[in-house]
């Protein structure tokens, strides 16, 4: 696994993509801490990370996954991959902890707005590790989603335009309960609804409900990777 991290995680770097993901983000949350904090002489971070809308982590998956598994089949290293002398867990929970690395790192480079602020204020260091923590939790299972559905086709356009509509229904699933009568529909829905998890998570309330939430979802797209690669590798 550590072989496929690596050679993943410097193939982020040997090209644009890693650095174009870091400026774009870098640039967009910014942008965002500019108007909630800087122009408005305010150091309420709270208000900073309610900012981050899950539509901007959205376009971000999109880029760092949607070449995360067609890259080999468009480079023609597939068949070595799948032959190479490592699990099909392996192959995926390396590009998993590549891209995540890559996403990582952009997260916390937004450290700085908080150092910014902490020099003309005090702030409140539970909405800053709440804020990060929601995040990097936002960012996992995005990315796992975006693996899998990348796993699932040989074409970049295929994956990012599909990984990019099934996050946003996640993204607005809790606009359809009220239209919805079916009691167990609608109480899907609202679990499945990412805006009202992320607000709470911003404000520092971070509970077992919400771990459980975006690690065992996941961890479901990680194992539905794996099958499809296992059964590329027996076909």
């Amino acid at each position: 696994m550590f072989a496929i991290y690596k050679r993943e995680l410097r193939s982020y770097f040997l090209t644009a993509m890693g650095y174009v993901f870091l400026t774009i983000f870098m640039i967009i949350l910014g942008i965002l801490f500019y108007f909630n904090n800087v122009t408005q002489n305010s150091a309420d971070l709270q208000s900073y990370y309610q900012a981050v809308d899950p539509l901007y982590l959205i376009i971000f998956t999109v880029i760092l996954t949607m070449r995360l598994m067609t890259d080999d089949k468009r480079n023609r290293t597939e068949v070595l991959l799948l032959t190479a002398p490592v699990s099909a867990g392996g192959i995926v929970m390396g590009k998993f902890f590549a891209a995540f690395s890559v996403y990582g790192l952009a997260v916390l480079s937004t450290i700085i707005y908080a150092i910014y602020a902490m020099i003309f204020a005090e702030i409140r260091l539970v909405v800053v590790i709440g804020g990060m923590i929601g995040l990097l939790l936002y960012g996992a299972l995005f990315i796992a989603i975006g693996t899998f559905i990348s796993a699932l086709t040989d074409s970049q356009v295929v994956a990012a335009i599909a990984t990019f509509c099934s996050l946003f229904f996640l993204y607005i699933a809790e606009s359809f309960i009220s239209f919805i009568p079916n009691s167990t529909v609608t109480n899907i829905l609202y679990w499945l609804a990412l805006d009202s998890k992320y607000s709470q998570i911003s404000q520092g309330l971070l509970s077992v409900g919400h771990l459980v939430y975006f690690l065992s979802l996941t961890a479901l797209f990680l194992f539905l990777t794996i099958r499809v690669v296992e059964k590329k590798r027996w076909a």
